[in-house]
């Protein structure tokens, strides 16, 4: 069971982490290249509020 997932800058984990997102957290959908997907989602900062991020993730970690 995976309980977080990296989001990444592109399609493959030989690009950087833009942040790591806990299970069951909300994303929308902007793209897919193979078997990822690139992703929009909140990213909530403890100082500055919250805002909003694209990076990729792996589709099979996704339930859509």
């Amino acid at each position: 069971t995976t309980t977080a997932a990296n989001v990444r800058t592109g399609p493959s984990t030989e690009y950087g982490v833009v942040s790591t997102l806990s299970a069951n957290t909300p994303v929308t959908i902007t793209g897919k290249s193979g078997n990822w997907v690139k992703v929009k989602f909140t990213d909530y900062l403890s100082y500055y509020g919250m805002e909003e991020k694209y990076g990729y993730i792996r589709a099979d970690l996704l339930n859509f």
